[in-house]
């Protein structure tokens, strides 16, 4: 550090004093037209803040969860399971106050009944298809499958139907087969599927419809 000395000029003990807070606080320049005090505590908050900022990144790099928190129990991603045909729909019936987006009852029956007059103010409505085991929201132009829904078309080798129920399911003989499945948005579709070797005597290729 450069300090003043006896026996320096003036304009040296100016240019001494300078170096020595530069050296301190190099975070903001010198400037001849500030007086020194000033500049001091210029350099000084500067460096504080510099300081602070450091200190949050340094936290907040320390603490991984923050992030992972905020992307798994965010508003984002718990919005779908709190809406209309949501894991945990919220119920707001005898609340005071307009919805900004009105919360939809579900509805059930079967899959030839989904509703195909629904507008885009209906979106969040869901429907229970009973006889093929879907359930259908609507975005407000589409049906699609619900989250957690697994879809159709695809299948297990087993000896029985596999649960929850037979409606659900249809066996493939070895020979191959047809069989009519429900497409994403409640309509439905002919598939066929080819000769297969089965995996064990007794077992047939099941496919969820």
């Amino acid at each position: 550090m450069n300090t003043p000395k006896r026996g320096m000029s003036f304009a040296d003990q100016v240019t001494a004093m300078r170096n020595s807070i530069t050296h301190i606080t190099p975070y903001v320049s010198t400037n001849p037209t500030i007086p020194l005090p000033v500049q001091e505590a210029l350099r000084r908050i500067s460096q504080v803040a510099h300081e602070a900022q450091a200190n949050a990144q340094s936290i907040v790099a320390a603490n991984p969860l923050t992030s992972q928190t905020t992307q798994h129990f965010g508003a984002e991603a718990i919005r779908a399971d709190l809406s209309a045909g949501g894991a945990y729909p919220l119920n707001v019936n005898g609340l005071a106050g307009v919805l900004a987006q009105p919360q939809l009852a579900g509805t059930s029956g079967p899959l030839s009944s989904l509703s195909r007059t629904l507008g885009s103010g209906d979106k969040g409505a869901y429907y229970d298809a009973v006889d093929v085991g879907h359930r259908f929201v609507w975005d407000g132009s589409v049906w699609n499958f619900a989250p957690g829904d697994a879809g159709s078309g695809w299948g297990a080798f087993a000896v029985t139907v596999p649960a929850p129920g037979t409606s659900y399911w249809a066996s493939v003989p070895a020979g191959g087969g047809s069989v009519t499945i429900t497409k994403a948005d409640g309509t439905t579709a002919s598939v066929a599927f080819g000769a297969y070797t089965t995996i064990g005597a007794g077992y047939l290729l099941w496919i969820r419809k």
